[in-house]
């Protein structure tokens, strides 16, 4: 009888060793599966952060320039980073608004269906010029929201533009769009608004400044990212008023609304910029 005792004693300190190391296993698997999900996700996120280059594009509409595409996804956005060659917007001349084109990328998935754009206005993207002062590209850089599932999808791109100047269909390489001699003069007030865009500027380069010398806003990383952005746009407005000046000169009688659009497109980023200042304490 003894001996049973022992046997069922054995048994039953063997049954509560595997009891304990089962609600220890299961308790050690809660623990680690949250830390092994959020390590699998990263692993798998990491190669979208990778760049990815898309095939050229070429845009009969905007001269025949022919644009190319790389793409980077991090943390929920997209970011972009558009370029082409040459003289893309040489054939139009110099007459003409470019305050209301834009460029609009759109990404579809492998049958087709649309999956997101992201328009570009032309005052966002930068001219970029050779070692001689002559165009030779154009430029821009952004970023929009995505999901990582949404972007994994997309693949393929397309561009399309709006509100350029329509070309003859049987433009050829080198061709120039002519001025409009029947346009009116510029209006008297045209510099009035081309004065008021230059002061906005002057006043949201200042406020930038204040921002960017600021060592508590600095030190927030969104902060950071945003005033990379900031610093984009703010430098694509100078070299659109710019134009705007330059198209003015040569009597351009679009100068005027181009340069009040510059304006109404600087307010919200000095907006952005004093809200940022006030909250860390700017001076």
């Amino acid at each position: 009888m003894d001996r049973d005792l022992a046997v069922c004693q054995r048994g039953s300190i063997r049954l509560g060793t595997v009891i304990v190391l089962g609600i220890a296993l299961g308790v050690a698997v809660a623990l680690l599966y949250p830390t092994l999900q959020r390590a699998l996700r990263e692993r798998a996120e990491a190669s979208l952060a990778e760049p990815r280059a898309w095939p050229p594009s070429v845009a009969p509409g905007v001269c025949g320039a022919t644009f190319t595409l790389q793409t980077s996804w991090r943390e929920g956005h997209v970011h972009f980073w558009l370029q082409s060659t040459g003289n893309a917007l040489g054939c139009f001349g110099t007459v003409w608004d470019r305050s209301i084109a834009r460029l609009t990328i759109t990404f579809s998935d492998k049958n087709g269906f649309k999956m997101a754009e992201r328009a570009v206005k032309l005052l966002e993207i930068i001219t970029l010029y050779d070692n001689q002062n002559r165009e030779s590209g154009l430029e821009w850089k952004g970023d929009e929201a995505m999901t990582s599932k949404v972007y994994r999808a997309c693949a393929s791109w397309t561009l399309i533009w709006h509100g350029f100047p329509e070309l003859p269909a049987n433009a050829e390489p080198g061709f120039i769009l002519a001025p409009d001699v029947s346009a009116p003069a510029p209006r008297p007030w045209d510099e009035l608004e081309i004065e008021q865009a230059r002061e906005s500027l002057t006043s949201a380069r200042m406020l930038f400044a204040s921002v960017e010398g600021c060592n508590r806003a600095k030190r927030a990383r969104e902060v950071k990212q945003e005033l990379e952005v900031l610093r984009g746009s703010l430098k694509a407005m100078e070299d659109s008023l710019a134009d705007v000046e330059a198209r003015y000169a040569k009597g351009d009688p679009g100068a005027g609304p181009a340069a009040k659009q510059i304006r109404a497109m600087l307010g919200p980023i000095q907006e952005d910029l004093d809200g940022i200042r006030t909250k860390f304490k700017c001076k």
